[in-house]
């Protein structure tokens, strides 16, 4: 039997590490107090890039080599397909890192397990298939954001107050530091092999209240995601700890990712007067705001919420892995290594568009331009894009909506009010304005 000819990715050499830490000494020399890392980082990239012709690079970083991938094509056929041991699944730093906290949650099981929880995870975050929950949810964002903000870290509570509202029906409020903690260690290798085994006892407090949550049918409580959960497990063969590590990562999208994305956004459009006003024209147009209806509305808005998760991505990296080897066109995904997304390098990147560090909400409304195909992972995308992406729009949406219109709420930033844009966000120089 001949062997199947293929192609191997270009590698870094020494060279490429000499010249990556070239630009962050030169970077620390000149500019000590405005480094950028991420900025060097991506041009060290965008610079290997060019020199060898390909958007996947193997790193050899002499102790450990990783595909880097910066191409939206391999990008998205990585993502296309189920999570697979035999083609793409979850690298192992993903799997190390969530294991810690969540070793059955769905973002690191593959094959049968993935099959088994991906549909209960889109059933239980479809909340526009239930018009009641959908109201809940409003009806929980309405009440969190009445309270008046007056820093970043209101706006972090207030999310805080929703998510307990949303997942629960209502719960203890450690459950909102919890998961931010245990998250904390989740992302942090260092950290959690050094300190993670004295955050059991909070992991245990944490389940136990989630648990005692499942076990109590009895609230009297609005509709919540963890009573959807629930019903849609009924009869499935889904046990009560698999269905429990399931609901920190529904958490942590309110707690973190979503209060970053809501924050930002409210920063980028409070910045630029020409985008308040139409964001606040449109607020004026779209009827009631306790009705979800007018929030679906909300489409100029919602193109602001893409266009800064775009330049501002609450979330940069993912690692996958193809165990047994895959084929990339002519080239072979080498078994085994970790496949790297640095979404930044896809998302700012002056050659593939020449107004990506300019903020152009517009370029989202128009569903034939092919922009979500151009920057496919704001939600990522194919069969692993985020279960939850409506149920956050929705609400960050709804959270402008009522900053914006009671509130009178405007985050400004001097470094967000013209083009081009600061690569790293300018968290801060963010200053509150009531107006």
């Amino acid at each position: 039997m001949s062997k199947v000819k293929h192609n191997t990715f270009p590698s870094t050499g020494l060279f490429d590490l000499v010249r990556l830490l070239g630009g962050f000494s030169y970077a620390l020399f000149r500019h000590p107090s405005s480094v950028t890392p991420g900025l060097i980082l991506c041009e060290w990239i965008w610079g290997l890039v060019r020199r060898r012709k390909s958007e996947a690079i193997v790193v050899n970083l002499f102790f450990k080599k990783v595909l880097l991938v910066t191409g939206k094509e391999f990008s998205m056929n990585i993502l296309e397909g189920p999570p697979s041991t035999q083609s793409y699944t979850a690298g192992r730093t993903k799997v190390n890192g969530m294991s810690f906290l969540a070793p059955k949650g769905l973002t690191i099981c593959d094959d049968d397990k993935w099959r088994r929880l991906r549909p209960l995870n889109e059933q239980v975050l479809d909340i526009g298939a239930s018009p009641e929950l959908q109201q809940a949810t409003l009806d929980a964002v309405d009440q969190a954001f009445s309270e008046p903000v007056s820093n970043i870290n209101d706006l972090g509570n207030c999310m805080g107050k929703v998510m307990l509202g949303v997942v629960f029906g209502g719960a203890p409020a450690h459950l909102a530091e919890d998961v931010n903690v245990l998250f904390d260690y989740v992302q942090n290798p260092v950290k959690r092999k050094i300190l993670g085994p004295k955050q059991r006892g909070r992991r245990d407090r944490f389940y136990s209240t989630i648990n005692h949550l499942l076990e109590d049918n009895d609230r009297p409580l609005c509709p919540h995601l963890m009573e959807r959960a629930h019903a849609l497990s009924a009869g499935e063969d889904l046990r009560q700890d698999e269905l429990a590590q399931q609901i920190p990562h529904w958490m942590f999208t309110f707690t973190a990712s979503g209060t970053a994305l809501l924050s930002r956004t409210l920063a980028m459009v409070g910045s630029r007067t020409d985008v308040m006003g139409r964001v606040r024209d449109e607020i004026d147009s779209v009827g009631p705001l306790d009705q979800p209806s007018s929030i679906g509305r909300l489409r100029f808005v919602e193109a602001c919420i893409f266009e800064t998760g775009r330049l501002f991505p609450p979330v940069t990296k993912t690692v996958h892995v193809a165990l047994k080897g895959e084929m990339f066109h002519e080239y072979l995904v080498p078994p085994g290594m970790e496949i790297f997304h640095y979404f930044p390098a896809n998302n700012r990147n002056n050659a593939f568009d020449p107004l990506a560090n300019h903020f152009k909400p517009e370029r989202w409304l128009d569903p034939g331009s092919g922009t979500r195909l151009g920057y496919p992972n704001l939600f990522l995308s194919g069969a692993r894009a985020c279960p939850g992406e409506d149920l956050i729009l929705f609400v960050c949406k709804a959270a402008i909506a009522f900053l914006t219109e009671q509130q009178r709420l405007r985050l400004v930033s001097d470094g967000l009010a013209i083009d081009p844009l600061p690569f790293e966000f300018p968290e801060k120089s963010i200053r509150l304005n009531h107006n």
